[in-house]
């Protein structure tokens, strides 16, 4: 990997990976016994990485967008009335550190995974170009089904089954991370409490129905 991954610097040095390069670091990734699929995967999410503008940096230094941070707060506020509820769970967000553009780019393809799993989609190959850069290229080249069968293997996302206490956890973690952002911007802000008061209200609500399940 690390031989492949300065060579994909390399190509990169110009911002642009040309068919040519992009030849060439396939036959290179198959000397080195690196999946094709997982090569192509790389190698997109590289490009569309480098073409990208860096987004601002949160005071927080957790690796999620704030769209993807309101997302899964919303899917865990809602499930705060949930108990031994299988639920698909991400992997919690990393903090950011001196990560390689390579490995910002799998982590990226690994996390765009997860929301399409998560999202229970069933073909991810008709639905993966709003998930995945590059993903348009990698269905033509591989084929849907190829697609498809590499989901579970490349993303950490996993069905798991859950009691309330660990899912209002989980969500009380997401909003820490939230909390921390929110400052000087009213829309984070308006979000948090919106959450908190929705989590606080779900709690209630599960905390009653148990109350009466004893009483009965």
């Amino acid at each position: 990997m690390e031989e492949f991954e300065k060579l994909l610097k390399m190509a990169l040095a110009d911002g642009v990976i040309s068919d040519m390069e992009r030849e060439l670091l396939m036959r290179k990734a198959a000397m080195l016994g690196i999946d094709e699929i997982e090569a192509l995967m790389i190698i997109e999410n590289a490009q569309a990485q480098q073409n990208q503008s860096p987004e601002n940096n949160k005071k927080d230094g957790y690796d999620i967008s704030d769209d993807e941070l309101l997302r899964r707060i919303q899917k865990w506020t809602e499930l705060c009335t949930k108990d031994n509820e299988k639920v698909m769970v991400e992997p919690f967000p990393k903090v950011i550190s001196e990560t390689t553009k390579f490995g910002n780019a799998l982590a990226s393809g690994q996390k765009a995974i997860g929301q399409i799993k998560d999202a229970g989609i069933v073909d991810a190959a008709a639905s993966s170009v709003g998930f995945i850069p590059g993903a348009g290229f990698l269905t033509k080249k591989v084929g849907g089904a190829a697609v498809n069968s590499i989901l579970g293997a490349l993303s950490d996302t996993k069905e798991v089954k859950m009691s309330n206490e660990k899912i209002v956890s989980t969500t009380k973690q997401y909003l820490l991370i939230l909390e921390r952002r929110k400052d000087g911007d009213s829309f984070l802000n308006q979000k948090y409490e919106a959450s908190i008061t929705e989590m606080e209200k779900n709690i209630n609500l599960f905390n009653e129905k148990k109350a009466k399940k004893k009483w009965f």
